[in-house]
């Protein structure tokens, strides 16, 4: 951004409503020095997880920049890795006007992607909930199934969608219905003899029921 350029509304992008983030992505395009924009894909996030997906694309965001920069502001904290010099500052996009600028465009390109794929896919109403797990894109999951943009990698969606497999169903039953710890070792082997053959979502969940009966067990184990 150019030296002195304030604007009053500029703040993290969750904070402003969707028509005034418009006219700041605007202005901002118009005055900025330079402006680039990373994006990934669902599959890329599926393969590498969130946190390196999002690291890629603010790699891909600062290539695109046309003009040189010494040093990069990141939202956050500072990741383990880092391509160029940069510094990371907790609660960026509402302290620092570049940060808060960068929220602004993202939000903007973000949602322009979804209305997107609204027009492909409409049953899911990515138009008004974005992506997020409202009422209405649960309800659509449990009735449609998945889209081809939905994260595979993210186990809400296979489970609100009802995608798993007959292999999960049992292993599921198994670990849920265990009343002992023994009941929950046998559960368990099985679990982990079949885990070659489970998606990466299914295992996911089953690790978190394992856990979870772990706790339960122990606690009755403990009040005994």
């Amino acid at each position: 951004l150019p030296d002195g350029w304030i604007v009053d509304e500029l703040d993290d992008s969750k904070q402003v409503d969707p028509a005034t983030r418009q006219a700041l992505d605007r202005e901002i395009r118009g005055v900025a020095l330079a402006v680039g924009v990373g994006v990934v894909s669902e599959r890329v996030i599926d393969r590498v997880n969130i946190y390196q997906a999002s690291l890629l694309a603010m790699r891909i965001a600062l290539s695109r920049l046309a003009s040189p920069f010494d040093l990069a502001l990141l939202d956050g904290r500072s990741p383990r890795t880092f391509p160029v010099p940069h510094r990371a500052v907790i609660g960026g996009d509402a302290r620092v006007r570049s940060i808060a600028a960068a929220s602004i465009v993202a939000k903007v390109a973000r949602d322009r992607l979804l209305l997107d794929c609204h027009r492909r896919w409409p049953a899911y109403g990515f138009d008004s909930n974005k992506g997020y797990m409202t009422p209405f894109h649960i309800g659509a999951l449990r009735e449609h199934g998945m889209s081809p943009i939905h994260r595979l990698s993210f186990p809400r969606v296979w489970e609100v969608a009802d995608a798993m497999g007959p292999l999960y169903r049992d292993l599921c039953d198994r670990l849920a219905s265990a009343d002992s710890l023994a009941t929950l070792e046998s559960a368990e082997f099985a679990f982990d003899s079949a885990r070659a053959s489970l998606h990466a979502s299914e295992e996911k969940l089953l690790d978190r029921l394992l856990e979870s009966r772990r706790e339960a067990l122990a606690e009755v184990g403990i009040a005994i």
